[in-house]
């Protein structure tokens, strides 16, 4: 038993180490692969990343190894990769986006309010935005490969072995497509013909949920002919109403969650 204690440390950090830079590495090829240029916000989502799997595979190693010596080291890496990467994800994700809201809370209410009523409240807006903001980073490949790592960490021997050999395999053959949209000659800052799809989508949606009322017919026709041109058109839709400053502010927002932070929307105001 204390044999077993004293290899359970090396064992959580080993594990730790593995499974957080195949996460971090697993973000970066979908980031490239979406054509997103690497920015201080994409780094962050790498770092998020790597930092949630070496938490959830050292938590779980030391917690197994303290509690559940028997436990199936498959099932448990495979758990460890498919769910507890992803809600640890969720965490740094919710202090990220509500840590100022958080600490005014504590300030103002203190320790038990904030638990009680404004975490509850933050977790659900948390919640959504990452519902929609992290999906393309975990689907539809990188939780997959996230779970055969898991498991390739935790498993025994020889299933080790052919688990790692099938998660390098994996993250090969998608490296290579990252390669080639990296390599396609395209600038990860340019508008595509996807992206002003993508754009397009966020603007019917924006319109659909608020409403076009407040916006000039001068704010709606530039918009559109800018979509028209394959969003190819110089920018020069210029939000003059407090209408259109919270539309451009929406589709702003809608365009980043649509894998577009680099590239910037059509908001302008020239003289």
């Amino acid at each position: 038993m204390k044999a077993q204690a004293e290899r359970a440390l090396p064992t959580a950090l080993w594990r730790a180490l593995a499974l957080g830079a195949l996460a971090g590495f697993v973000v970066f090829l979908r980031i490239v692969e979406r054509g997103e240029a690497l920015s201080p916000r994409t780094w962050l989502v790498v770092a998020i990343f790597a930092a949630s799997g070496a938490l959830a595979a050292f938590t779980v190693s030391l917690l197994a190894g303290r509690f559940a010596p028997n436990a199936p080291r498959l099932a448990l890496g495979a758990a460890t990769g498919l769910v507890l990467v992803p809600c640890t994800v969720f965490a740094f994700f919710a202090f990220d986006r509500n840590a100022g809201d958080i600490l005014w809370s504590l300030r103002e209410y203190g320790l038990l309010d904030t638990l009680g009523h404004a975490m509850i409240g933050l977790t659900i807006d948390a919640a959504g935005a990452f519902s929609v903001t992290a999906r393309p980073y975990l689907l539809p490949w990188p939780i997959v490969a996230l779970g055969l790592g898991a498991a390739a960490a935790f498993a025994p021997g020889r299933r080790r072995a052919a688990l790692a050999g099938i998660a390098v395999a994996v993250l090969a053959g998608f490296g290579v497509d990252a390669a080639r949209a990296q390599g396609s000659g395209a600038e990860p800052d340019a508008w595509s013909r996807e992206k002003c799809a993508r754009y397009a989508t966020a603007w019917e949606e924006a319109t659909t949920r608020m409403g076009r009322e407040g916006l000039s017919a001068e704010f709606v026709t530039r918009h559109d002919a800018f979509v028209a041109s394959g969003c190819l058109a110089d920018a020069d839709v210029c939000p003059r109403s407090e209408a259109e400053l919270a539309m451009a502010n929406v589709l702003v927002i809608l365009a980043m969650n649509a894998g577009m932070a680099s590239t910037f929307p059509p908001f302008a105001c020239r003289g």
